[in-house]
């Protein structure tokens, strides 16, 4: 070597133990592999017989690689067809068989606008209670008070209410129907029987009265035949009696600032 080159003969040497020392790690961690690896014994003819019947465990196997499932699909099916149900708003899918067999499959239409996230049902069912004693406005609020959002993660307004209740068949919130129908606010429901709210608040909390509370945050919801009810009746009487009761021992145990 030319004593006036020897940096570069430095240099190519120490990348070249390097390159050496990347080898010598990545053969040590294949050896590593191979050694924990477990040997699966090669399958019999009677074996891969079995698996022909039992298809959806071969498919839902863990183990079984996407490229496997792949092939099984070129093997199985001949082709495909799909077609639209404009009448039901459905995707329908024909799957010829190699063996001659057909399949019809059905899957609801995606409306244009709709993501593959959907509204949970537990959201929904609050919109149909809620919307019994309050308008879109309030349903709107009081889904965010919660901390409830719309499939896009945003807040609801009275559109998306809106929007929820159509999709969903829930009528809009109508002032006559309710009176018809007897549903009450936790207010209007005390009025009518004639207790606090409190009182009656912690009676449906221990479902000793019929009602509904779709929201951990959210107004209770009361039907007056539930409050008709003969042991509806008798629990508030007994309510009643010890409010009066509590009211005069109260009266009693006062002193009065001047006697006689």
């Amino acid at each position: 070597m030319d004593p006036a080159n020897r940096l570069v003969a430095d240099e190519l040497e120490r990348r070249y133990n390097e390159s050496l020392k990347r080898v010598h790690d990545a053969e040590f961690r294949l050896q590593e592999c191979v050694a924990q690896r477990v040997q699966t014994p090669t399958p019999k003819v009677e074996e891969f017989l079995s698996l022909t019947e039992d298809l959806p465990r071969v498919w839902h196997d863990k183990q079984t690689d996407i490229r496997l499932k792949k092939r099984i699909l070129r093997a199985l099916i001949r082709e495909i067809v799909v077609d639209i149900a404009e009448e039901t708003s459905e995707i329908v899918l024909f799957v010829h068989w190699q063996g001659g067999v057909h399949t019809e499959l059905r899957t609801r239409r995606r409306r244009r606008g709709e993501h593959g996230k959907t509204t949970p049902t537990s959201t929904i069912e609050a919109i149909r209670i809620l919307a019994l004693v309050c308008n879109d406005q309030f349903i709107a609020g009081y889904l965010n008070r919660n901390g409830l959002k719309t499939v896009k993660e945003n807040r609801f307004t009275a559109n998306s209410i809106v929007a929820l209740r159509r999709r969903s068949k829930i009528p809009v919130y109508n002032a006559a129907r309710q009176k018809e129908e007897g549903w009450m606010n936790l207010t209007a429901a005390a009025d009518y029987v004639g207790i606090s709210p409190r009182m009656l608040r912690e009676a449906a909390e221990k479902r000793a009265v019929p009602a509904k509370h779709p929201l951990l945050d959210g107004p209770w919801v009361f039907k007056r035949d539930d409050l008709d009810l003969s042991e509806t009746k008798s629990l508030i009487q007994s309510i009643r009696s010890r409010c009066r009761r509590g009211r005069l021992q109260t009266s009693k145990q006062q002193t009065p600032i001047f006697k006689d």
